[in-house]
């Protein structure tokens, strides 16, 4: 006999078939019975007769109106379908269109299988084409805030839409197509992103899990989209993730929430990384930083609201030449451990050679947040080099930078270390209060010491409409302007270019014949740069107690300079040279740049003496901005004066000068050219060295044959007087008479300014004993070159004329003249001679020849 094995006895074959058949049964009602009452319900319900009560659900679920303008059609297979066309969704009133969204096209898919229970599951929603627009009303509440009817206004935000429905109604995926999501900023301004693709999946039960993709063009850089919502949850906190990608940045983002829709409560962290923030030009000019990172923390408030609990951006080497040219970054860090607190600031960098770093702190950080009403304190430092600085105040209003009330100190060792553009100066001290000035800044209080001088006051720097405008009241103790000017830096040198190379199989050719150069004017023909007066408008004034210049200590030096436009004026300005008082104005006008003005080079056909060496230059016609210059010095001590501009004093004696001249022209020659006006210059009771006398008057004593010896040491001048009027570049002489106590020259004529030439007559007087002899001389040609040649009469003689030594005194008539017809000096008159003595004539006779 068997054994029989072991276990359940196994059923027989017919039971098993009867299960199976049973379970294939089931399988088939469940199956086809859902296929057949959709199959009923496609044959006879038209979807179009649901549209009223499809709208009204949706109403009483989020308060809006729903238009479905387009038919609705079933579609049964491989899952139920609805789809409809032409759909929107109502805003609230007040908001600045009809409608939060509109789409094309909707389709709707139903799951088979949780029909069966009376639970609709919706296993995909797919919009083609929506256009959804996010704004707020005048309130501040959201549109995308929906309040069901039944429900209080006002509680939809406080009161979130629960995970699961009640009603079994649950949605599984949604994708979007071809749409756009628009919102408008506080400014008003709408903002639109294309969203070409957007998925989102839901799974487990209720909305447990959530995950999507998608796709958005923002200012034509496309960005990926990947999220994350519910997984992992811990400690009652609903997760979620966001990670936005962009060509060369990426943007992460988690937040732990109290529940789905719920955000007060909860906590996010946002980290952004960008290699190379050149790579996202398209969206804003930004600097050319690289390797950001940046990592901030926050606790939620609202959905609007937020508290900062961390805050870090730190970034790597970057080029900010095209800001600052020269200047980089080597790092940066920037900190904030709470929305009170300060912002901490750390960076280093280099200006050329220069090591640069700042430190410190600003904030707190809602100061700086656009609407911000509360001020913000700042505490920087830094080092450039051997030179520190340091800013320490406050602004009232960061983000229009008005408000300031900041103290700044400066001192720097030198301050060609950091550009070979900028002054030599070493020792440089400042430190001064920063305020506010229209569209700039205020200083006040200015203080700046450097070995070459000093300056204190007030300065502003800002803008009239479209145009900088600096204004200033300075005073100074001391300042060196030739210390300054042997400061500037100097211009490079450029090497001459090397001579091309000649080729040896060529035969050298002829040279040609040397053509003769004319020199350049005396008179610099260099036109004026003129465009910085138009660039700004300026209104200084000055004052220096102490002012070396051109070797010469200068005292009580004052002036008012105004720009306005171009239109520049000094007036007055005012000194005491070592000789004595000066003061003047001048004048300017290059309000409208004048294009008519001719090349200085361009030769003018018609200009006096053409053919002479400066016949090239341009003549009184020449156009350009006016030009008028006055100035004024009754009492100027000759001697002192040349001494203190470091000549020798080879003129001494009380002098007054007086000058008032108008021109017009683009170059110092064109307004020579044009010049008209007064000059005149007298003075009595002086001595000139015989060394200048003779420099001055010997080869007009020579041509005359008179004697032209007049030895070593001093003459004594009994005066010296000097009218010039000039009209259109052409001075004529007045008055001209230089009488010292041996030798007295008169004369008149003319000098041409715009051709550099003389036009001159002159009657020397030598004095020899008892007899005085004279001959008329003319001195002509050009400047350079002057021609000195004896007046004949008709009978090729020259007018020798004999007096008796004392001649007539030509002082008194010409100092009247040369002081415009004002009251004056005069020198007393020469000693009597006692008759002409026959030794002195025969002596003057055998001299002359």
């Amino acid at each position: 006999m068997r054994a029989r094995p072991l276990g359940p006895r196994p059923e027989p074959p017919r039971r098993r078939r009867h299960w199976g058949r049973a379970l294939l049964l089931v399988l088939l009602v469940v199956i086809l019975v859902p296929v057949a009452a959709g199959a009923i319900l496609y044959a006879t319900v038209d979807p179009n007769l649901l549209k009223p009560r499809i709208a009204a659900a949706v109403e009483r679920a989020t308060g809006r109106t729903l238009t479905l303008a387009g038919p609705i059609a079933w579609q049964l297979a491989p899952e139920p379908m609805l789809t409809a066309t032409d759909v929107g969704l109502s805003n609230p009133p007040g908001a600045s269109r009809p409608q939060m969204l509109t789409v094309r096209s909707v389709a709707i898919r139903i799951a088979w299988l949780p029909l069966l229970s009376g639970e609709v599951q919706i296993s995909g929603l797919r919009l083609i084409g929506p256009d959804i627009r996010l704004e707020r009303s005048a309130q501040g509440v959201p549109n995308w805030v929906f309040t069901p009817q039944g429900r209080p206004s006002g509680a939809a935000a406080s009161a979130p839409a629960p995970a699961h429905n009640a009603s079994g109604l649950e949605l599984r995926a949604i994708s979007i197509l071809d749409g756009v999501l628009g919102w408008r900023r506080a400014s008003g301004a709408l903002v639109t992103v294309p969203l070409p693709t957007l998925h989102v999946a839901i799974t487990g039960p209720g909305t447990a899990h959530a995950t999507g993709s998608g796709l958005a063009i923002v200012a034509d850089v496309p960005v990926r989209m990947e999220m994350q919502a519910g997984a992992g949850a811990k400690a009652g906190l609903w997760p979620a993730s966001l990670t936005l990608a962009a060509p060369g940045a990426q943007l992460h983002a988690t937040a732990r929430l109290p529940a789905p829709w719920q955000v007060a409560g909860g906590r996010a962290d946002v980290s952004v990384t960008a290699p190379d923030l050149a790579a996202l030009h398209e969206w804003a000019t930004l600097p050319p930083l690289h390797d950001l990172r940046a990592q901030a923390q926050f606790t939620l408030q609202t959905a609007d609201t937020a508290t900062l609990d961390g805050l870090r951006v730190q970034a790597g080497a970057g080029d900010l030449g095209a800001t600052v040219p020269g200047l980089r970054l080597a790092s940066l860090d920037v900190a904030a451990r709470s929305t009170t607190g300060p912002i901490e600031i750390v960076a280093h960098g280099s200006l050329g050679a220069v090591p640069l770093s700042v430190q410190g702190s600003v904030g707190p950080l809602p100061a700086l947040l656009p609407g911000a009403l509360r001020p913000a304190s700042v505490a920087l430092s830094g080092t450039a080099g051997a030179a520190t600085l340091a800013l320490k105040g406050s602004i009232a209003s960061p983000r229009a930078l008005t408000g300031k009330d900041l103290a700044f100190v400066a001192n720097i060792p030198d301050l060609a270390a950091f550009s070979p553009r900028l002054p030599a100066l070493k020792g440089v001290a400042l430190h001064t209060w920063i305020g506010d000035a229209p569209g700039g800044i205020a200083l006040h209080d200015l203080v700046l010491t450097a070995p070459e001088g000093d300056l204190e006051g007030d300065a502003t720097v800002g803008r009239a409409g479209v145009r900088p405008v600096v204004q200033a009241t300075l005073t100074s103790r001391r300042l060196d302007l030739d210390a300054l000017r042997r400061a500037m830096p100097r211009p490079p040198v450029r090497p001459p270019a090397p001579a091309p190379a000649a080729s040896p199989a060529a035969a050298p050719a002829p040279a040609p014949a040397a053509k003769p150069v004319p020199p350049p004017p005396m008179i610099s023909a260099r036109p004026f740069d003129l465009a910085p007066l138009r660039a700004a408008d300026a209104d200084l004034r000055l004052t220096v107690a102490a002012l070396r210049l051109g070797g010469a200590d200068l005292r009580d030096v004052s002036g008012h300079l105004l720009d306005v436009g171009g239109n520049l004026a000094v007036a007055p300005f005012a000194a005491v040279l070592p000789g004595g008082p000066v003061d003047g104005t001048f004048t300017l006008d290059a309000s409208v740049p004048d294009a008519s003005v001719p090349d200085a080079s361009a030769p003018i056909a018609n200009a006096p003496n053409a053919g002479a060496p400066n016949a090239g230059a341009p003549n009184a016609g020449a156009s350009g901005p006016p030009m008028a210059f006055t100035l004024h010095a009754p009492a100027l001590a000759l001697g002192p004066s040349l001494q203190g501009f470091g000549f020798a004093p080879a003129i001494t004696g009380p002098a007054r000068l007086d000058l008032d001249l108008h021109g017009t022209g683009a170059s110092p020659q064109a307004i020579a050219a044009s010049l008209r006006g007064d000059v005149g210059l007298s003075m009595v009771d002086g001595d000139i060295s015989n060394q200048l006398l003779q420099a001055a008057l010997g080869a007009a004593l020579h041509d005359t044959k008179l004697p032209a010896s007049l030895g070593a040491g001093r003459t004594r001048l009994r005066c010296v007087a000097l009218r010039l009027r000039a009209d259109g570049g052409r001075a004529s002489v007045r008055t001209f008479a230089i009488d010292t106590s041996r030798v007295s020259i008169t004369g008149g004529g003319s000098v041409d300014l715009g051709a550099e030439t003389f036009d001159l007559h002159l009657q020397p007087r030598v004095l020899l004993g008892s007899v005085d002899a004279g001959a008329p001389v003319a001195i002509t040609g050009p400047w350079r070159a002057p021609k000195i040649a004896e007046q004949r009469g008709a009978n090729g003689r020259v007018a020798l004329v004999i007096g008796n030594g004392r001649g007539a005194d030509v002082c008194g008539p010409a100092l009247s003249v040369a002081r415009g017809g004002q009251a004056g000096p005069v020198p007393p008159p020469r000693p009597q001679e006692h008759g002409i003595q026959p030794g002195d004539i025969l002596r003057l006779l055998r001299h002359h020849g």
